[in-house]
């Protein structure tokens, strides 16, 4: 090292010091298109699944919001039509997860969970339906029988 002249360790620094910049600049480039390949799965892959998910919710919303509104209808036709958007709401509930199941096809855990909840909102549904069919009938004899009180 006493051989070595000042300006040559002080090239030598520098250039130590250089190849320490580029080699993290190699590094960085790396994690960034590491990064990169992440994103496009985000957004390939997770983000058109996450808002077809709200979809899926929002129908479910909707329907609950729809039932609770024809059990507060007093008169047995306005419940016989409003069971018609309830059926609408339905059938967007399953259309909407039918594309959630296409757009989830490489996530075995989430088919799993769309399973559980087709299999859920079938008795959901079914429930629901018997509830409204039975509230109209009920809606229909109260005004036979009030009619014929006065």
């Amino acid at each position: 090292m006493k051989s070595i002249s000042i300006i040559q360790r002080i090239v030598f620094g520098f250039g130590f010091i250089i190849a320490l910049m580029i080699l993290a600049v190699v590094m960085a480039l790396h994690a960034g298109q590491r990064l990169a390949s992440q994103v496009d799965i985000l957004a390939g892959q997770v983000a058109p699944t996450l808002v077809q998910s709200r979809s899926v919710t929002r129908d479910l919303f909707s329907e609950d919001k729809e039932l609770l509104n024809l059990l507060a209808q007093q008169e047995s036709s306005s419940v016989k039509n409003g069971k018609e958007k309830l059926q609408q709401w339905q059938r967007a509930f399953e259309q909407d997860l039918q594309t959630l199941e296409r757009k989830s096809q490489q996530d075995p855990q989430i088919l799993k969970k769309i399973a559980s909840l087709k299999e859920q909102q079938g008795i959901y549904w079914q429930m629901a339906s018997q509830l409204v069919d039975s509230y109209a009938v009920n809606l229909a004899n109260q005004q036979k029988i009030a009619g014929l009180r006065y």
